[in-house]
Order: structure tokens, then sequence, then C-alpha cells
């Protein structure tokens, strides 16, 4: 059964132009943000290196999954630099990201420091089609590899209390597939812009109440919204839910194991049962370390 969705999801993918070719969604976005804005690039002060996974339909086999790793750390000169890979899988489409991150920030006044942030790189796309087990049919006959140029760029505003964000990690429309013959096809990744920002309200000495929001603009998609309700404990621990409108609600945690490394988790489920029919979640699992 479960062949016979991905079979019929590739089959509509392969005989129509998509115009609307997604990224993989984050749960943890807020605590490894230089992957889709690279204004983020050393903006914390420190060096960090973080690596994770994210497992979507969890126990379906060839369901979507992505790993990660990403660097980034502070220059002399005002400026940082970041290093993004990000490998992303689902049956037959395997896609590998590689971006290099420069970030510049100017200091507005006492309070509000703005960063400025570009990403330079690419994709390496493999379409492994005799994973299909089709036979006889000449449009699962020839897999496809490409490599996709990326160019993106990002702002980041910071004071004590809030923070503002605006970026799009790709301006460039990629190629994902390409069929010449009697059906012409195509598979395109298109412009993702997203829109954000957060607030910090202490509510006692030990516990800070930070509300956030992200909206992510694709192109021939429907707008994306996701609202967070974020407790940090301490400086120790934040927990929290994260609810992206008429789509999926979230719960997650991140704790500080020592001083220099912090793990977080998340679980989502979504609202809508036509965008999961298997009635399982998505589970996501970040790891930072900080080099002080």
């Amino acid at each position: 059964m479960k062949h016979i969705y991905i079979l019929s999801a590739l089959l509509i993918l392969f005989t129509s132009k998509l115009q609307a070719q997604q990224d993989p969604y984050y749960m943890l976005y807020k605590y490894n943000m230089n992957i889709v804005n690279p204004a983020y690039a050393g903006s914390s002060g420190f060096s960090e290196l973080s690596t994770g996974f994210r497992m979507q339909w969890v126990g379906v086999e060839d369901a979507p999954k992505t790993q990660f790793l990403s660097y980034s750390a502070p220059l002399k000169r005002n400026l940082g630099i970041g290093l993004s890979v990000v490998n992303d899988e689902v049956f037959v489409l395997k896609e590998t990201d590689v971006t290099l991150d420069v970030s510049y920030h100017i200091k507005l006044n006492e309070a509000y420091v703005l960063y400025f942030g570009l990403k330079g790189g690419g994709s390496f796309v493999n379409i492994d089609l005799t994973r299909a087990n089709v036979e006889n049919d000449p449009l699962f006959s020839e897999n496809q590899s490409f490599f996709n140029p990326t160019m993106g760029a990002g702002l980041y505003l910071k004071n004590e209390k809030f923070y503002l964000t605006l970026s799009t990690p790709n301006f460039l429309s990629g190629e994902r597939y390409e069929k010449e013959g009697n059906v012409p096809i195509a598979a395109t990744d298109e412009l993702h812009l997203y829109v954000g920002g957060g607030y910090n309200l202490d509510l006692t000495e030990k516990i800070t109440f930070i509300p956030s929001v992200m909206m992510r603009y694709i192109n021939g998609v429907e707008n994306a919204y996701d609202l967070a309700a974020t407790f940090d404990f301490n400086q120790k621990v934040q927990a929290g839910i994260n609810v992206r409108l008429n789509e999926a609600v979230a719960i997650f945690a991140m704790t500080k194991v020592i001083d220099q490394m912090q793990f977080g988790v998340a679980y989502e489920k979504s609202t809508e049962q036509s965008r999961d029919f298997t009635g399982t979640g998505t589970f996501e699992a970040l790891l930072r370390f900080r080099f002080l």
C-alpha cells in the first residue's frame, strides 16, 4: 500500500510541470537558523557546530528524511562565516546541498545590531528511477543526476529583547527533473522567502516567555505561518509548542547538557489527514556544540 501512494505521487510529478518544489520544514529552525538565513552566521558571538536529522512519517520505509550539519563562527572586522551541508532523501530522490555563508554586521546604536548575509553553493541531485520498479516504461528507464547552483541573502536585526529576520536561501530556480520525449515535464525549485521575529518577555528572574512567528512564502503555494510559544527556564531548558496554521502542531524541547553542548528534540503531528495518510508524525533531533 505504501508503494502505491509513493508511485502515484511520482506519476503525478513526472507527468506535469511542478512549479513549487519545496525545501523541508525544520521544527527546530530557531536553533539552527543560518541554514535558511546566512545573516545569522557568527551572530551569536561564538563558534557553533550543529548536526541533526528529521524523519517524516516515522516508521514508513522510503519516507522523506533529512540530515544536516552546519558550522558558524564570528571573524574579525565585523564578519561572520558559516558552512552548511543538508542531505534530503525521499524514495528515488536524493539531494545534497552544500553552501557557504558570509555575514557582516553594523551597530546601529547602543541597542540595535543589523546583520547582512550572503549564501552561495549548490545542490547535487540524483534521481534513481530504477528503484520505482516500473517495467517497460521509457519514462522510468533512465536515471538523472545534475547540479544546481545556489545563491541567497538575508537580514537579521536584533537587540537584547527581540529579533527580526528576512531571508531567501536561494534566488535561483534550480532543475529537479526533466525528461525529453512525447511528454515534456519538469520540476523546479521556486524562491523561498522567510519573514519572522520573536520577543523575550521576562516572567520571573528564572523564566522567560518567547513568542515568535515565521512566515514562509513560495510562488504557487499557500503561505505557511508558524506560531511558537517557548519558555526558557533559567537559561538551561527551553520547551514549547509550535503551530503551523491549518497544517500541523509540534512540541519541542532544547536542553543544555553542559555549558558547551545542547540537545533538542521535536515531534510534529499533522492536523490534516490528507497531509499525513500514514497516521504517524514527524520526529526531529538537534545536537549543538558551542566553542567559547
